[in-house]
Order: structure tokens, then C-alpha cells, then sequence
């Protein structure tokens, strides 16, 4: 699993740090052993689960400090096997990542396999997500819900000059104009959905990027930049 996870970060042109992608293997290997009495994923095999939970949980990474400044704080909103918290925890060391969940099972299985894997950047939190406002310069949430409802309860957890990631599939563009408005009523900025595409797959993404504060100058800049970056082709398997 560490050779699958190391080729398709390169594919994605992130640069792991030594020793990363043997701890998302053994992470991996915790989560399946568990898997049948925590029931943490419908994903078993080792390709797909590569791509599905841990390439899409590094695609950020793809745009450098531009969408996760160094040292920032993250939280990974519900977080579930833990991703993408564990995966980013492990691919930039510098974040200060916390795992919110409402199951308290399964962050008991996250704190333990954090620490036999010496992941000293992240914690779990069980408190109630307002316990945590305007507390993250980033805040992070792969759940599947509507993007609206996504945007309600991420917002009010970013802080001044933060963002939230928000990731989504390829028909987001349908949910943006009413998410747009529920971002208004939140003092926030809808940026415009970033697209992504996993390595040896034919899946399509958006991140979508919701940024907290009234200084949309500063908003569009930034997505400007984004956009500018995403347009880089991307290497493929040959």
C-alpha cells in the first residue's frame, strides 16, 4: 500500500515527507482490522482506497501554502475513519489538525492509532461543533450532504482571514447559487470550486472553497490565484 499511495502522490505532484506514506499504509491497515466492528468504511480494496480516501484527502496539497497555509490550524468536520485528517496530518506535519466526530467509538480508534503511530499533530475532539467557532484557519469537511448544509456548519468554525474546504462531486455547480446566499447571511465568500482529478481514475471533483471575512478584494484574489494553478496539467499513468 506505502509503493500505491507514494506513485500517486508523485502523479499528484505532492511531496511527502519521509516516512508518510508507511504510516497511511499501517493507518490503513488499523482502519481495516476495525472496519468490521466500528463499520468505518465500505471500501476494502487497496486501489480504491488509495484514490478514494487517500489522494482525495491530500488534493489540496496540490496548490502548495495557497489553500492550506503553513502552520495552520485545521479541523477535519466529521470526520468518520479520519479522513482527511489523518492522511494531511501525516503529508504536512507542520498543521495543527483536530478530528471532529459525534461517534465516540470511532474517534477512540483514531486517538489510539494516532499515537501507536506517533502522529503528534492531530487530535480528536467529541465537543459540539459551536464549541469550536472562528477557532481554524482552515476547516475541513468530505461528509456527503448538500453544499448548503455543508456551508452552515463549517462557516461559523473558520476564523478571520480563514477557509473552509469543502470537497464535492462534479454536478456542485447546481448547489452553488443557493450556497452562495447562505454564505452571504454567514459573512462569508463563495470562491469558485476548484477541479481536481485522482490519479489512475476517471473521477471528477470540485473543492469547493468558502472563505470567512468581508473582504471579498482579498477573496477574489485568492481564487483568482487558485484558479491559475489549477490549470497545470496534471501527469497521468502511462
Amino acid at each position: 500500500m506505502q509503493d500505491k499511495i507514494r506513485r500517486s502522490a508523485e502523479l499528484m505532484e505532492i511531496a511527502l515527507p519521509d516516512g508518510a506514506a508507511e504510516k497511511m499504509a499501517a493507518y490503513w491497515h488499523a482502519v481495516l482490522v476495525a472496519n468490521e466492528s466500528l463499520n468505518l468504511t465500505r471500501i476494502t480494496d487497496e486501489d480504491e482506497a488509495c484514490a478514494a480516501h487517500f489522494m482525495d484527502s491530500l488534493a489540496p496539497l496540490q496548490y502548495g501554502t495557497d489553500m492550506i497555509p503553513k502552520g495552520a490550524s485545521l479541523i477535519d468536520v466529521g470526520t468518520g475513519a479520519g479522513f482527511p485528517g489523518i492522511p494531511l496530518a501525516l503529508a504536512r506535519p507542520d498543521l495543527r489538525v483536530t478530528l471532529l466526530d459525534a461517534r465516540q467509538k470511532r474517534l477512540a480508534f483514531i486517538d489510539e492509532t494516532a499515537r501507536a503511530l506517533g502522529i503528534a499533530n492531530a487530535r480528536i475532539s467529541h465537543a459540539r461543533a459551536e464549541d469550536h467557532r472562528e477557532r481554524y484557519d482552515v476547516v475541513c469537511a468530505r461528509a456527503v450532504a448538500a453544499l448548503s448544509k455543508l456551508v452552515g456548519l463549517t462557516a461559523p468554525l473558520i476564523a478571520p482571514g480563514g477557509l473552509a474546504i469543502l470537497w464535492k462531486g462534479p454536478s456542485v455547480e447546481a448547489e452553488l447559487s443557493e450556497s452562495a446566499t447562505k454564505c452571504t447571511e454567514l459573512e462569508c465568500v463563495l470562491l469558485e470550486p476548484v477541479r481536481y482529478d485522482l490519479p489512475c481514475t476517471d473521477r471528477k471533483h470540485r473543492l469547493v472553497l468558502v472563505e470567512k471575512g468581508k473582504d471579498t478584494g482579498q477573496a477574489v484574489s485568492k481564487s483568482a490565484n487558485l484558479a491559475k494553478t489549477r490549470d497545470i496539467p496534471r501527469k497521468t499513468k502511462h
